[in-house]
């Protein structure tokens, strides 16, 4: 047993705990978290006065989810007699007998009736088809959905509506299971990914039977509780080999078309939106739990409405133009008549004439389009411009871009021997970014897990509305490993996620529980596209205040790469400007809606494209490349630059520089490298255009 768990009782007497519950983590011994596992006392049990107990996962998991939700946990230790065993033997349990059949009809009917082995990958859903199939055959007309269902009960002692051995009971009820389609995401079992299916699948269970009715006779074709059943079954016969979430979801509408002319396919698209598959939900691989995304949007011709859809620009440099889109549809079952769609324009913004693709009325701040008639299903897209002030931004109140060093950043190393550094081989702006790897390792060259934090100078939080703004890029092991950004406001003393003040490119996933220990952990994991982005952090509760930020980031020791994982670059905290304006639609007969965009306007630190345009202009060679004892830079442009040409290590460190003069001839400069370490280094192209990088390793 670890010694930092065995410790952790004593720790918690020593902190005034009157008892101490320790959770499992998930993935121990290749389980769930739902398995116990022996936790010895060690050198620290006999100090341990107070109730120790452990527990599962799923049963820490609850005690938090209740917790936070302001709702007291109670917890009493049971009589050392007991009425009969603690546990049952699981062939009595109808509901495990059920189950363990519904694997048969899943694996036979996936991919194809010549296909039995369809459900290996990460993403397969067939331990929840089989708690779906014990759920449907158990189910009782004096039910309700809202009624919790575990599985298991019997075999654990339970009443039937007790939790059973999953996460959450299942029922229609959100607030007894909240799960939705980001749950799957860190999870390392079958189990827990199958239940968020099968809370999806419960939900259009009881739908069905809230439109046909229930009848215990299962020969009748016609009841709500059978029709839901052979909607299940058929989108077996439906979905692909290795099927994920999507894969599933779009097999029942494919069945639902198949068996009853898409009579319920809005149905469907309710249900499932509902609990994240909705329209805009991905998959990303069905090898990969970890790169979904969650969606609740259903099918947009299922509500029947007047729509209007509005785009703008995202983030705007001051003084160049917004790019405005509005998309209009009747989704109603009637012709639309005098269908006006008006917008607003924002002050300090102004129409540019002539770029609208439909001729609009201008008058003031309002700009109008008339669009007559629209039949049913009909759309109109309407794009057009507004230029915008150049002396209208946001105010820059605090700016590190690393070129001069870290000095405005400490390391915390929490565990493993991986740190934070200064890199020369990719940067936002400038040619420095700091990073971190994706791997940590003990004394003796072994991965291990780590958890490793760089902590901001702390800052005085004013303007009228402050944010912070950093930007990075990320490329790390999906679900174990990742980073966030925690936010302190005494001093370090505490800590907790920004994940809700996050407005622009926030967290795209859930970092596994076994990484850290923690719950329902929001973060950056699996990669961006190794593309820079700006993430903004919201910071008007802090207003007044003085917040210390760090960037944490954490990996299990498993599976890890040796490519620097997370690089970040331009912290910069604003008094942020922004452009929000409403577009309505609306007919003659007084149908309408609206829809409200916003723009952020940038500071005066807007990053620089000239880097582009001089990637554009020079061709950069390095031959050979892995190096020995000497490498060629070969540069050529059609244009004239005089430049300097640089090798760099990897924390910045210029080890080599000389001037150049590129113009139609070709420019080779040779460099002794035979006194360079063995490893990765940075060739730099820096001229009055720009600078250009490109990797250079040396054997």
């Amino acid at each position: 047993m670890d010694a930092n768990l065995r410790s952790k009782a004593l720790n918690a007497q020593n902190n005034g705990a009157v008892a101490c519950i320790i959770c499992n983590v998930a993935g121990v011994n290749g389980g769930d978290g739902d398995e116990f596992i022996g936790m010895a006392g060690g050198q620290d049990g006999t100090q341990v006065t107070i109730p120790t107990v452990f527990m599962r996962k799923s049963d820490c998991d609850r005690f938090r989810a209740s917790i936070n939700s302001g709702t007291s946990v109670v917890m009493r230790i049971a009589p050392t007699e007991l009425d009969g065993p603690s546990q049952l033997s699981g062939s009595f349990d109808n509901g495990i007998i059920a189950h363990e059949y519904g694997h048969g009809i899943s694996n036979r009917l996936t991919g194809g009736p010549s296909n039995a082995g369809c459900l290996g990958n990460d993403e397969q859903m067939g331990e929840g088809w089989s708690d779906i199939f014990t759920l449907f055959y158990t189910a009782r007309e004096s039910d309700s959905g809202a009624d919790p269902r575990g599985i298991g009960t019997y075999a654990i002692g339970e009443g039937i509506n007790g939790r059973g051995i999953r996460r959450f009971p299942y029922s229609t009820d959100m607030s007894v299971n909240p799960q939705t389609f980001d749950d799957i995401k860190g999870t390392t079992a079958p189990h827990p990914l199958g239940e968020v299916w099968v809370a999806a699948c419960w939900d259009l269970f009881w739908a069905f039977v809230d439109l046909y009715g229930f009848d215990a006779d299962w020969t009748n074709t016609e009841s709500g509780n059978f029709k839901a059943a052979q909607l299940v079954v058929d989108g077996m016969k439906f979905q692909p080999c290795s099927p994920g979430f999507v894969d599933g979801r779009d097999a029942l509408i494919t069945a639902d078309f198949a068996t009853n002319n898409g009579e319920h396919h809005c149905l469907i698209w309710d249900v499932f939106a509902r609990r994240g598959l909705g329209i805009a939900a991905t998959q990303g691989s069905s090898q990969d739990r970890n790169d979904g995304t969650e969606d609740f949007q259903p099918l947009a011709t299922c509500i029947e409405e007047l729509k209007i859809n509005k785009t703008m620009t995202e983030l705007v440099t001051p003084g160049e133009n917004i790019e405005i889109s509005l998309l209009i549809r009747n989704h109603t079952l009637e012709t639309k008549d005098g269908v006006i769609v008006t917008d607003q324009i924002p002050e300090n913004t102004f129409y540019v004439d002539g770029s609208s693709n439909i001729e609009p009325i201008v008058n003031g701040n309002t700009i109008s389009w008339d669009l007559g008639s629209m039949a049913t299903l009909d759309e109109t897209t309407i794009t057009y411009q507004l230029n915008t002030d150049s002396g209208n931004k946001s105010q820059t109140l605090f700016y590190d871009d690393l070129e001069e060093g870290q000095d405005n950043f400490t390391i915390d190393i929490g565990s493993g021997d991986n740190f934070w550094g200064l890199t020369g081989f990719d940067a936002n702006s400038g040619v420095t970014s700091i990073s971190i790897a994706d791997f940590y390792t003990d004394a003796g060259g072994f991965n291990i897990g780590g958890d490793t934090r760089l902590v901001m100078t702390s800052l005085d939080v004013v303007g009228e509305n402050p944010a912070l703004r950093f930007w990075h890029k990320y490329d790390t092991e999906s679900g174990p490993d990742g980073g966030f950004v925690e936010v302190s406001l005494d001093g370090g003393n505490t800590w907790r996620n920004v994940t809700d003040n996050m407005f622009r490119n926030g967290y795209n996933t859930v970092i596994a529980y076994g990484t850290l220990a923690i719950p329902s952990l929001d973060g950056f994991s699996g990669t961006n596209n190794t593309e820079w982005i700006d993430t903004y952090i919201d910071l008007n509760e802090y207003k007044g205040q003085t917040a210390t930020f760090r960037w944490r980031f954490a990996t299990d020791g498993e599976n890890s790469t040796l490519q620097d994982a997370w690089f970040i670059d331009d912290f910069e905290m604003l008094d942020i400007k922004r452009y929000t304006a409403e577009a309505c639609v609306e007919a003659e007969d007084g149908s309408s809606s609206c829809d409200t965009q916003t723009t952020l306007i940038d500071s005066d630190l807007t990053t620089s494209t000239e880097d582009e345009v001089l990637a554009e202009d020079v061709d950069m060679k390095i031959f050979p490349n892995p190096a020995g004892d000497y490498t060629s830079i070969q540069l050529s442009s059609g244009n004239q630059h005089d430049a300097r040409v640089s090798i760099l290590s990897m924390d910045g460190k210029i080890l080599f520089t000389q001037p150049v003069n590129i113009n139609n001839n070709l420019e080779i400069v040779t460099v002794n490298t035979a006194d360079l370490a063995s490893g990765f280094y940075v060739v730099r192209l820096e001229s009055g255009k720009g600078i250009l990088t490109q990797k250079l390793i040396i054997e």
